[in-house]
């Protein structure tokens, strides 16, 4: 499903995932997204003990539910999880499509390095900034 955009009368936008209102917001002088933080932190996996326990028994399960949110395949996401090296190349692919989506600060290297050192953290990490855990982003 593609996400739907409405400019909002005080100059932001509020994207639409399903289930998940996101509101971006503009900078009025130079009309560029404003850049934000990760709601949920690398290290917060036990934030949601649900989405924790979800993501370390069912990695592959929240791999691809989470790329398949961003509109990539759920399938082919999940099973590249378990081929090295290709499953660091799809999480750093993955995170950088979330980080985008959310208007999120950030750069391909360090979802690259992030991937590759705390892959399980950087999968939870994005499961729950998506708001698939439960978790609306505000």
């Amino acid at each position: 499903m593609q996400p739907s955009v409405v400019e909002q009368p005080y100059g932001g936008y509020v994207v639409t995932q399903p289930q998940t209102p996101i509101l971006l917001q503009m900078n009025p002088v130079t009309q560029q997204l404003v850049q934000h933080e990760w709601n949920a932190s690398l290290c917060g996996c036990f934030d949601n003990c649900l989405a924790c326990v979800l993501t370390y028994m069912a990695p592959c399960y929240v791999f691809g539910k989470t790329a398949e949110s961003i509109g990539d395949s759920c399938c082919c996401c999940a099973c590249a999880f378990y081929f090295f090296p290709l499953n660091i190349v799809a999480f750093a692919i993955v995170r950088q499509k979330v980080r985008k989506q959310h208007g999120i600060d950030g750069n391909c290297c360090l979802d690259l390095l992030a991937s590759t050192f705390c892959p399980l953290c950087t999968i939870n990490q994005s499961y729950r900034e998506m708001g698939l855990a439960g978790i609306v982003r505000q």
